[in-house]
């Protein structure tokens, strides 16, 4: 058998390679039982927080940091009265690409839904993640009037 022979299919071999593959890895979403310590710099933003009452659904909508090479990219939520994660969608911020100067932050837009207790006040609120190249970050607040992220010792 000839080197011929093994080609394509070792080129098929190295095609199934998850470090060969450049697209965007699965962003998922774990909540956190308490506020995270200090030491995050900011990492991103919360564009938008709404909260439901009569629903007990809080939608959230942002950009994070991630870079494509962090290995698990995952957003660590806390937030008073929080239950569980419904949903977590990705969505691209070309407009955050453009604005930083940084095309591995295309993919960086996020909605998540969060269920509630039933009335529950959502008076703590924090998203963070860890960056391969980043580090350890903390998204902020997009306008004075959204629940701001208390951090403990």
């Amino acid at each position: 058998m000839s080197f011929k022979a093994f080609l394509p299919a070792g080129l098929l071999l190295l095609g199934g390679c998850s470090w060969l593959d450049q697209s965007p890895r699965e962003l998922v979403a774990e909540l956190a039982s308490e506020p995270p310590k200090y030491g995050f710099q900011l990492g991103g933003s919360i564009d938008s927080l709404e909260i439901d009452s009569a629903k007990g659904l809080l939608t959230v909508r942002g950009w994070h940091m991630l870079t494509p090479e962090t290995k698990r990219p995952e957003l660590q939520i806390y937030a008073t009265g929080a239950e569980a994660i419904l949903s977590l969608e990705r969505m691209d911020r070309a407009d955050v690409a453009t604005e930083l100067d940084n095309p591995d932050l295309m993919n960086s837009g996020f909605e998540i839904q969060i269920k509630l207790s039933p009335g529950t006040e959502v008076t703590n609120f924090c998203i963070t993640f860890d960056d391969k190249h980043y580090g350890p970050r903390l998204l902020n607040p997009h306008s004075p009037d959204q629940v701001r992220c208390t951090m403990r010792d």
